[in-house]
């Protein structure tokens, strides 16, 4: 019994450690590949990807509204870098994380080191904001949410959606990240 517990807390902490090391070795690598943005960028993936998917995994818990992370996130990162580095960041880094914590505790929400439709949507998402660079971050998320989720609408992901809360839980979504979006319009991280 005493064995069995000190394997338990070994591999725990070697989950934990495992978890610290994504966080530091990507900060630092894309501080390095693009700067402060980036890194920052990446924080928040990694806070959304991460911690919160093996939150909501632990409890049980799911969010009927929550602040979209990684579309603001490639909104930010298309608003500040090249087509290409907005592009490739969103497409793979969401995928990594995603990879990652499955890898830590499997569950069975995304996909495995395979892009998703979802993965290509936040990669054509990006590409929009990099397009919209000057508009403000309003109206660029205007234009997001419209597409991400006509385009989510098509894709098998929401073939249920008979149930009115689906259609409820959509429609507050986009309200609350347009609200979000307002009041962020002005800070000057959302400025080119």
């Amino acid at each position: 019994m005493a064995l069995k517990s000190k394997t338990h807390k070994g591999l725990k902490r070697n989950r934990d450690l495992t978890i610290l090391l994504t966080l530091v070795a990507g900060l630092l690598l894309f501080f390095i590949i693009g700067g402060w943005k980036l890194a920052a960028a990446y924080g928040v993936l990694w806070f959304n990807n991460i911690l919160l998917e093996l939150f909501y995994a632990k409890s049980g818990a799911n969010a009927f509204v929550y602040v979209e992370f990684v579309t603001i996130t490639t909104i930010f990162v298309g608003m500040h870098y090249s087509l290409s580095t907005a592009f490739f960041f969103s497409l793979f880094v969401p995928l990594a994380l995603t990879s990652i914590r499955m890898f830590i505790a499997p569950t069975d929400i995304g996909s495995f080191f395979l892009p998703s439709f979802a993965n290509f949507l936040d990669a054509f998402v990006a590409v929009i904001a990099h397009l919209l660079r000057n508009q403000g971050l309003f109206t660029i998320m205007v234009v997001v949410l419209l597409i991400k989720h006509s385009l989510s609408l098509k894709s098998e992901k929401f073939t249920e959606l008979q149930k009115p809360y689906l259609k409820l839980n959509i429609l507050l979504q986009i309200v609350f990240n347009l609200l979000l979006a307002y009041y962020l319009n002005d800070w000057i991280l959302f400025r080119v």
